[in-house]
């Protein structure tokens, strides 16, 4: 009777494990995702020619929207740069847009 149960439990942890991670990687995409994403890439572009005036083709390779509140969402992701000697670099960024006033703030960039 120990090893029915202890094999019904065991059985049962795998299946409730899935239900949990995919109910919490399936969230509703934003419509103002779109726009918060796009009013960062513009906000880190600034930040690095700001700290390196020789970047070129600064380009955001990927972002990921979370919401971190009803009127703020948080973006974060990385790119790459060419160099002013042709190089190229990685880049790791976070930023956070206002949805009510239209704005980014906290942008850090990691070269």
């Amino acid at each position: 009777m120990r090893i029915f149960l202890w094999i019904g439990i065991a059985a049962a942890v795998p299946a409730v494990g899935w239900a949990q991670s995919s109910f919490t990687e399936a969230r509703e995409h934003r419509a103002t995702d779109d726009v918060a994403i796009s009013a960062c890439g513009d906000a880190v572009n600034r930040e690095v020619r700001s700290r390196n005036a020789m970047a070129s083709q600064v380009e955001v390779d990927e972002a990921h929207a979370s919401p971190a509140t009803e009127s703020r969402t948080d973006i974060a992701g990385g790119g790459h740069l060419r160099d002013g000697s042709g190089g190229t670099r990685k880049f790791t960024f976070r930023c956070s847009y206002d949805i009510r006033a239209g704005n980014t703030s906290n942008v850090s960039v990691w070269l």
